[in-house]
């Protein structure tokens, strides 16, 4: 995951669980930009469709407008560069 978090001095941290299949599988604080890396367990839960459903949620999301950004009202919490996924 390659993401810009939007932060400031009152709001300097974003927190993001990444979900797989409805479950729970990592965790991470961003600071600012960054590369986080998430390893999907082998035994991730399964869907019926043999899909990974991967979602990224935000514990503490604000908005572009929030941090005088641009007049984005939306709550984003992180601006999302890039993703990918590759088996080891």
């Amino acid at each position: 995951v390659e993401a810009q978090s939007l932060v400031s001095a009152a709001h300097p941290s974003t927190w993001m669980t990444l979900m797989v299949n409805g479950e729970a599988v990592g965790n991470h604080s961003f600071g600012g930009r960054e590369a986080p890396c998430f390893v999907i367990p082998r035994a991730a839960p399964a869907s019926g469709d043999r899909l990974l459903h991967v979602e990224l949620l935000i514990a503490n999301p604000v908005s572009p407008l929030q941090l005088g950004l641009s007049e984005d009202g939306r709550k984003l919490g992180l601006l999302l560069i890039g993703m990918r996924l590759f088996g080891l």
